[in-house]
């Protein structure tokens, strides 16, 4: 909530750190954080979890320094093909978004394996400059990026 004290401390402690702000959050409380400070840098965990394409997407327009992170995203590939609405985002966005794995609980790490593998089929379908940013290349530019400034 916005009137809450403790997201506004780590948005402060982010934005003086020039830490990344891994944020588990639903869009509604990713843009009060964003107001609080839009200068901090954030990935946004499972791109808002079960946030529309449409909600991504204006997410994104609206805040050049949020990067999304696609756990548990289930819904950018069902049965192992790409969505066509996804796709049009990772186009957009070639340079913000990155897969990323969530092992909440140890059953997770089980799981893992299989999770990689579907994440590999979609990636195939998309071209490979824009598979391997999305795969690898986002993540080491952004922790790069934030490590030099």
């Amino acid at each position: 909530q916005s009137d809450n004290i403790v997201p506004h401390a780590i948005t402060e402690v982010a934005a003086n750190g020039k830490l990344i702000l891994h944020a588990h959050a639903d869009a509604r409380a990713l843009e009060e954080l964003l107001a609080t400070r839009p200068d901090i840098i954030v990935l946004w965990a499972h791109a808002g979890m079960a946030e529309t394409p449409a909600t991504v997407q204006r997410i994104l327009d609206s805040h050049p320094n949020v990067w999304a992170e696609l756990a548990l995203r289930s819904d950018v590939a069902p049965g192992g093909r790409l969505d066509p609405v996804w796709r049009s985002l990772f186009e957009r966005y070639p340079d913000r978004f990155m897969i990323g794995t969530d092992t909440w609980i140890p059953s997770q790490w089980t799981r893992l394996p299989s999770l990689m593998n579907d994440v590999r089929v979609w990636l195939r379908q998309l071209p490979p400059e824009l598979a391997a940013a999305i795969a690898y290349t986002n993540a080491e530019r952004l922790l790069t990026e934030s490590s030099q400034t």
